[in-house]
């Protein structure tokens, strides 16, 4: 069985999580992890050209404006709230540019990580001897994909292919006392939709579609308020910004119900350069 992990990172929101820089593959033979593969999620785009994306995946209105594109790519394939649609999007044009058919498509947002590590407590890298703990993650993370890049450049795939070795290696040796914590770490990061699965298998979708691990939009016919954003900006503004929701329902004088939402954000970055900068929603 193939498993395609979603690294998403929230600092730069999307609808579905967070921008997949990259992500992780993970073959199982008889329930036993026998490849791990961490990769940059551009070399698998770079298999799709113009035209098969806006084949298989036209974009919608919002892309073409922002990204100036007619099709949507692996990497924006969670442009939707609903991950169903992004699973089965990611598993079409990932099967279409690798030849590999993923049975689960996961997505994690980087608090998942952090909150991991939180438990374990702060790793070391055995290539480089640098120290990651949850506070310094995003930032390091940061830095190897940006610092002294060139196209084709490791820096990315090396780091987080020696954190998710390392995270691995000391989750197994953990007492007892910790496996509570771990369990209610994810449990919470399920429930906070920082962890979504999508199953290729109809089987195993139905299996979770009526929880919150399958990351879906509830199908209902009375009201529903759900407030979306996605950072077209380019950069990780939202790791600077927070965003708060007011709703609040009344009846006025005629006995109509009315209702009145206030969305507010507010950035605290100092700077235009990136990873901070301009917040666009």
């Amino acid at each position: 069985q193939n498993i395609v992990i979603l690294l998403q990172n929230n600092h730069e929101i999307r609808a579905g999580g967070g921008f997949i820089g990259s992500y992780a593959l993970v073959t199982l033979e008889d329930g036993v992890i026998n490849k791990l593969l961490i990769d940059d999620i551009y070399n698998p785009d770079g298999q799709l050209d113009a035209e098969t994306l806006k084949t298989l995946s036209p974009a919608p209105e919002p892309i073409e404006t922002y990204f100036r594109s007619d099709g949507i790519g692996l990497r924006d394939s969670n442009w939707w709230p609903h991950f169903p649609k992004t699973g089965s999007q990611f598993a079409l044009l990932y099967k279409e540019a690798t030849g590999i058919v993923p049975q689960w498509v996961v997505g994690i947002n980087l608090p998942v990580v952090e909150d991991l590590l939180g438990v374990v407590g702060t790793i070391t890298l055995p290539e480089s001897g640098e120290e990651v703990s949850p506070e310094t993650l995003f930032e390091k993370a940061e830095i190897a994909s940006e610092v002294n890049f060139e196209p084709g450049s490791r820096g990315k795939k090396d780091f987080l292919t020696e954190v998710a070795q390392q995270l691995w290696l000391s989750l197994f040796p953990l007492p007892e006392t910790k496996i509570a914590p771990i369990a209610q770490a994810l449990g919470a990061n399920m429930i906070h939709v920082d962890i979504q699965a999508y199953s290729s298998v109809s089987e195993w979708q139905d299996v979770i579609s009526d929880t919150a691990l399958a990351g879906a939009i509830p199908q209902t016919d009375g009201d529903y308020l759900s407030v979306i954003s996605s950072n077209v900006g380019g950069n990780k503004a939202n790791y600077w910004v927070n965003r708060s929701t007011n709703y609040s329902v009344f009846v006025d004088r005629n006995g109509k119900l009315r209702a009145k939402l206030t969305v507010s954000f507010s950035h605290s970055g100092e700077t235009e350069s990136w990873p901070n900068g301009l917040y666009r929603d």
